[in-house]
């Protein structure tokens, strides 16, 4: 059942855009972020510990798949995500929600951005010619279902 389950969630991403998939990170981040601030509100620390580290995980991932060379916004991205991954820390470290909802803040403002760029990427029904236009063919995203 769970390769049925994994084979659905693949087929499922690859069909996205690069856009849709990174919006899919922020947001996956984003609601464990929520789920541990609500975790440690009630004092379960044990499960605000596990969400934690999973929005740490998928932050990490946006960090490391940056491109570094392609400007100062990369470069402000990777500050961003360093201050996000720090700021996680401290809320597993001291069981605190204000880290959290900075966290929340600065990935939805992120978030935000990305959803107000437009889609550039081909569409299906586009010419291939509009391809070699562009320059360059859309690069995969390698993507973890386990955290």
């Amino acid at each position: 059942m769970d390769t049925h389950i994994q084979q659905y969630r693949l087929s499922q991403v690859s069909g996205m855009t690069q856009k849709e998939l990174i919006l899919m990170l922020y947001r996956g981040a984003m609601r464990f972020l929520t789920e541990a601030r609500a975790a440690i509100v009630v004092e379960r620390f044990d499960q605000s510990c596990v969400k934690l580290d999973r929005a740490r995980k998928i932050v990490l991932h946006l960090y490391t798949t940056l491109n570094l060379e392609a400007g100062s916004i990369a470069k402000d991205l990777a500050s961003l995500y360093s201050y996000v991954v720090e700021q996680i820390c401290v809320a597993n470290a001291r069981r605190e929600t204000e880290p959290i909802d900075v966290c929340l803040d600065v990935l939805d403002t992120i978030k935000q951005a990305w959803e107000q760029l437009p889609d550039t990427e081909k569409s299906e029904a586009a010419p291939d010619a509009e391809l070699e236009t562009v320059g360059a063919e859309p690069q995969p995203v390698g993507l973890s279902f386990e955290a």
